[in-house]
């Protein structure tokens, strides 16, 4: 008998762990980070580097803010809300007194993801040869930078990227420990991407990441564009957009300075085909009705198992003992 509850015990706790390693996929977030780089060049060479995260799974928007008092009057921020479909980010640099030969690098971006299915009038999955589907970013911001006599050009930049990947893909782009987003070539179905500041022309071109890094031109946004990503839909897709605003500054002149604001919210909208319903795992992206979830969780009908296991191998002694006691 004790052998059967070790055997029983052991199952419990295996299936146990495969639950909670079913639970740690993720099928939507909302992520936030900023990125601050100071290096001196000269007369040593030198570099600091501070880093903040968030990312939420849920209806909360995540957070990422810092405002520094430096020699640079750097501040940051970056913001996303999935529920909301909004996108916030921001990085601003001016005042540069630091001695010559040193510079101030600024990355902020926000981003989010989630898992859509796209059924017919019949519930079934949506199928029709040629329909479009569309997302629509509104895009209200701007950058610039000017660097007088600076000992080299400051830049302002903005990329808007917005990524249509295979189902089940986007567990495998969440966010890693430094808060980047993992590039799999191979999940990819369509990307789209544009530049919001001057600086912004080109982008990577993701058919050569991993190998010779290519770029390629993108369209250049102005304020109050709405960027239109239209494609035809599977009827099951994850996607993530992202947001990347970024400044560079470099001493030598106290006039210079840099910012690419995009603070005040690039909005996210979608429409399915005509005809298709859209349903997503977050049930939290506007105009999205929430897959129902009508069977019962994995991890809680494999721990029921693994209970009625345990009660059939202790119920038997217990039972003996109440006879012997009789």
């Amino acid at each position: 008998m004790s052998a059967m509850k070790a055997s029983a015990a052991a199952l419990l706790v295996t299936a146990f762990l495969a639950s909670e390693a079913n639970a740690a996929e993720v099928a939507y977030f909302s992520h936030s980070l900023i990125v601050q780089s100071e290096t001196t060049y000269s007369p040593a060479y030198s570099n600091t580097t501070h880093r903040y995260k968030d990312t939420q799974v849920g209806a909360q928007a995540s957070h990422a803010a810092m405002a520094v008092t430096n020699g640079y009057g750097s501040q940051q921020a970056a913001q996303s809300s999935l529920s909301a479909g909004e996108l916030k980010a921001g990085a601003w640099a001016d005042q540069m007194t630091p001695a010559p030969g040193a510079g101030v690098s600024l990355s902020s971006i926000a981003a989010f993801g989630d898992s859509f299915s796209l059924t017919g009038s019949g519930g079934g999955p949506f199928a029709a040869a040629g329909s479009l589907a569309a997302f629509s970013m509104a895009v209200s911001g701007q950058g610039r930078a000017d660097g007088g006599s600076a000992s080299r050009s400051p830049s302002a930049t903005a990329y808007l990227e917005l990524f249509i990947l295979s189902p089940g893909a986007l567990d495998r782009w969440k966010p890693n420990a430094f808060g980047g987003f993992p590039i799999h070539v191979a999940d990819i179905v369509q990307v789209f991407q544009w530049g919001a500041t001057p600086d912004s022309t080109h982008a990577m071109d993701y058919s050569t990441y991993g190998s010779t890094y290519d770029m390629h031109a993108i369209p250049v946004l102005e304020d109050g564009d709405v960027a239109v990503a239209q494609f035809q839909p599977p009827a099951e897709f994850d996607w993530l957009v992202r947001l990347s605003v970024g400044v560079s500054l470099f001493s030598g002149d106290q006039d210079a300075y840099a910012y690419s604001d995009f603070s005040h919210t690039v909005d996210m909208s979608f429409e399915g085909p005509a005809g298709s319903t859209t349903w997503s795992a977050s049930g939290l992206f506007p105009g999205t009705v929430g897959i129902p979830n009508t069977v019962s969780e994995p991890p809680t009908m494999a721990l029921l198992a693994c209970l009625m296991v345990l009660a059939a191998c202790w119920r038997p002694r217990r039972f003996a003992r109440c006879c012997s006691v009789t």
